[in-house]
């Protein structure tokens, strides 16, 4: 769930809810880890991490100033994680399954999350998949 800003074209993500098939958990507080920091690794894939170049080529996005990450204020307000309940397979050790990089993928979701709220206050906005969601190509997606 997102809130959008529809004057400034800026966001922010209220709650993330998802299922995870852990198989049989090792370790909850490290499984749960991974996933929240795929998760955060993913908000940034799909929302604010743009690489930009110019016409010959050179990368301009190489600082902060001008490459933005995740941090502290861009995590959602509220992350809810459940498991799958599922036993595993045999030949897993203990029957786990490696949290690891899939969470990442999770961050799709609010990509599509900032898409409704922009339909929910334009109707007839014409959707195209450019990521990263900035607040930029928010804002010009609620006023084209």
């Amino acid at each position: 769930m997102v809130t959008v800003d529809c004057i400034r074209g800026t966001y922010e993500i209220d709650a993330v809810k998802l299922v995870h098939d852990f198989g049989k958990r090792m370790n909850d507080s490290v499984d749960i880890g991974q996933i929240e920091g795929g998760l955060v690794q993913g908000l940034g894939w799909m929302t604010m991490e743009e690489i930009v170049y110019n016409d010959k080529g050179k990368l301009l996005s190489n600082a902060l100033s001008t490459y933005k990450v995740p941090d502290i204020h861009s995590v959602p307000k509220e992350i809810t994680i459940e498991a799958l309940p599922t036993d595993g397979h045999p030949l897993a050790i203990r029957r786990s399954k490696a949290v690891g990089e899939p969470p990442l993928m999770y961050g799709i979701g609010v990509y599509f999350a900032i898409q409704n709220a922009i339909r929910a206050f334009r109707p007839d906005a014409r959707m195209v998949f450019d990521a990263p969601y900035t607040p930029e190509k928010v804002l010009m997606s609620l006023y084209k």
